[in-house]
């Protein structure tokens, strides 16, 4: 149970710094989003795109945060473990991998020095 208390602790950490990073850019610098959409947008498509986003991440800090939760019962936390991982397998990696099919940059979705987000 050691190893999932501390999974459960960095994976939740992990989210909660990415909600952090995702609403701190969206804040900074709202309209740099529509530089990194594959179609062109007026306000009221970047606002309902940025609503949407906003809606992932508060998902998204909710799950850290009952991972940040569930690691001190980490012998009751198995099917969340399951739950974290096969979202992340559908929504993560599948996700990103339907968005970069339809024209979005796939750099955006690689934490590198040269990505769309952090050349901004």
């Amino acid at each position: 149970m050691r190893k999932t208390k501390w999974w459960l602790r960095i994976v939740g950490a992990v989210c909660l710094v990415l909600v952090a990073m995702n609403v701190g850019y969206l804040m900074a610098n709202p309209d740099g989003i529509a530089d990194t959409l594959p179609f062109p947008v007026d306000d009221n498509g970047l606002h309902a795109f940025i609503d949407s986003w906003l809606v992932s991440i508060f998902a998204l800090a909710a799950l850290g945060a009952v991972m940040l939760y569930a690691s001190t019962k980490p012998e009751r936390a198995g099917m969340l473990v399951l739950a974290v991982v096969v979202g992340e397998l559908v929504d993560g990696i599948g996700g990103d991998m339907w968005l970069i099919s339809r024209g979005y940059d796939a750099a955006s979705y690689i934490a590198s020095p040269r990505s769309t987000w952090s050349s901004r």
